[in-house]
Formats: structure tokens, C-alpha cells, sequence
């Protein structure tokens, strides 16, 4: 698999995006993922950044497109398994037509059923994928899972926000200093700790 280092022109979409090598190699070459003029869906650049990375892949992770939280807390998964987005509502089909071309053996949900419900994971079941969750009661507790389960050994973590900015209107906005190696596990951190339902 050919390294590439993602150039997305996002600045006016807010979404959440990580730019690094895949592998860990020297970038060779860019991909831009939206032009000047488009307003593709969160799922829609994650489906495009998922085709410029990676052919095949053994685990893919999914996350909820319309909160930034768990996707964020993931990167230390997405070093070989491209992340993608989905409704809470369902898998969309551009979604399920890249997973038929990834053809993992595993697919990773992100949060728990408030955030990713129920219904598809048994969606993924009966495609034959085997699922997992990585889950807490909150977001908070979503990344320390997913830094105690992919990144045991690390030694450093970073720290971000764990919800939109106070002044932001589009809820998948993430904090700007964000942005880090894929390899560090990300935990999140707010005002507020209390436990909400949506991831």
C-alpha cells in the first residue's frame, strides 16, 4: 500500500479529519478530498479519505456522522483501519458499498447504542462482518476504553475537547489543536463530566 498524506480542503466543512502517513511512511503524494465548490456529506469525505488510503483492510471502524466526539477518540485504531462515518439512523449505501470493497474481517463501532444503535450492528452482522464496540457510559469513558484496549503500552496521551466550541454552530466541529499522530491515543476532556446519551 502506497503511503499518502491526506490534503482535504475542509476549512468551511468543520469536519473531523486527521492528516498523517498510513504506515507510518513518508508521504508520497496528496489527495485532495473536496474542491472549492462541493458540500459533500461527513460520511461522504470519510468514504473518499478511506478510498485514497486503503485498498483492502482487516478492520474498518465506524463512527456516528453528526457528533465528533468517539471519531476523534480513535485515531490510535485508524494507523491500518480506515474510519468511517454513519447515520444513527442506519449504514448509508455509499457506506456499505465501501465496506463490500474493503471486505474486512472485523468492523469496530464507536460508542454505545445511543450513539451507534443496536440495529446496526446487526445490520453488519448479517453481512457477515464480525462487530465489536468500543463503548463507555459517556464519550469520556469511550476514549479511556478505546485508549485501554488499542493503545495499552502508550506512554503520552493527549487531551481535547470533548464537545462543539460554546460559539460554534455545527456540532461536528472539533477543536482546532486537535490534530495529532494517529499512534498517541486521544482522550477527551470538558467542562462538565456529567454522562450524555449521545455517545
Amino acid at each position: 500500500m502506497r503511503a499518502r498524506t491526506i490534503g482535504a480542503i475542509l476549512g468551511v466543512l468543520g469536519v473531523l479529519v486527521i492528516a498523517v502517513p498510513v504506515g507510518g511512511q513518508e508521504a508520497d503524494d496528496t489527495i485532495f478530498i473536496a474542491k472549492d465548490d462541493e458540500q459533500p456529506s461527513n460520511a461522504e469525505i470519510a468514504a473518499r479519505l478511506s478510498e485514497g488510503t486503503f485498498a483492502t483492510a482487516d478492520r474498518v471502524v465506524l463512527a456516528r456522522d453528526d457528533d465528533f466526539a468517539d471519531a476523534l477518540a480513535a485515531g490510535v485504531l485508524q494507523q491500518d483501519a480506515p474510519r468511517h462515518l454513519v447515520s444513527r439512523d442506519g449504514m448509508q449505501p455509499r457506506v456499505a458499498e465501501r465496506l463490500g470493497e474493503l471486505a474486512p474481517q472485523e468492523v469496530v463501532l464507536l460508542g454505545g447504542e445511543a450513539a451507534l444503535p443496536a440495529a446496526i450492528a446487526d445490520d453488519l452482522t448479517d453481512r457477515g462482518y464480525a462487530v465489536s464496540r468500543r463503548e463507555g457510559p459517556s464519550r469520556f469513558e469511550t476514549a479511556v476504553a478505546i485508549a485501554e484496549r488499542d493503545a495499552p503500552d502508550a506512554t503520552a496521551a493527549i487531551l481535547v475537547r470533548a464537545f462543539p466550541a460554546a460559539d460554534s454552530t455545527d456540532p461536528t466541529r472539533r477543536s482546532p489543536t486537535a490534530s495529532r499522530p494517529a499512534a498517541w491515543p486521544r482522550r477527551t476532556a470538558g467542562r462538565s463530566c456529567s454522562p450524555r446519551p449521545s455517545s
